[in-house]
């Protein structure tokens, strides 16, 4: 262990939530959004630091957008196809442009057509493998699904992913059936033929 290790070891259980207090669902007439707030007298507290008392954080209502809205993993993959893409182009690419969005449903789609990946589409995006069951998309594994939808944005990654669940093929990537974010270098990418970059993802066969 290093100098400088044991003075970083004390803030291991930093930044620890706990969530406190029954939540109480309404929703409201005028938009059919349902509000979860906290339950009365119901408090959210933080755990700062390694050995500091849990101390009372202000809470706010979370609106839930119904069955379109997170906790996804909870239950499992969902049974439909359009549901699956929706997703994956939401969640990896819900800021991309929409050449971006069909690059990754084009990848989804790609890899349910070659040998070596599932044939469905939901199993595709919620595909883990090697030991240690590792997400194929990171979305499915780190919490992603828990935050609450935007609306808008969900909209758009539901017409990208319909268009190619009915035969749009986005031809730059019609034979790529991988990518990553552009910011990083996974110790594949040099064993793969690059297809190119489009906004944050680059692509590969």
């Amino acid at each position: 262990m290093s100098p400088g290790a044991k003075g970083c070891a004390c803030l291991v259980g930093a930044l620890t939530l706990v969530a406190a207090a029954a939540r109480a669902d309404t929703t409201r007439a005028d938009t059919g959004l349902t509000v979860e707030t906290p339950a009365a007298g119901g408090n959210i507290h933080a755990l700062i630091g390694s050995t500091a008392e849990l101390q009372p954080v202000a809470s706010a209502a979370v609106i839930r957008l119904g069955p379109a809205d997170a906790n996804w993993n909870f239950g499992g993959p969902p049974a439909d196809d359009l549901t699956c893409l929706t997703q994956a182009v939401y969640y990896e690419a819900r800021s991309e442009s929409v050449e971006g969005q069909e690059g990754v449903a084009q990848v989804v789609l790609n890899r349910s057509r070659t040998p070596g990946f599932p044939s469905a589409v939901c199993d595709v995006v919620y595909q883990r493998t090697g030991f240690y069951g590792t997400c194929q998309f990171t979305f499915v594994c780190d919490g992603s699904m828990d935050r609450v939808i935007e609306p808008a944005a969900w909209e758009r990654a539901q017409a990208v992913a319909a268009q190619a669940l009915h035969g749009f093929v986005y031809k730059p990537l019609k034979d790529a059936i991988h990518y990553h974010a552009a910011w990083m270098t996974p110790y594949w990418s040099y064993s793969l033929p690059r297809i190119r970059q489009i906004g944050g993802h680059i692509f590969y066969r």
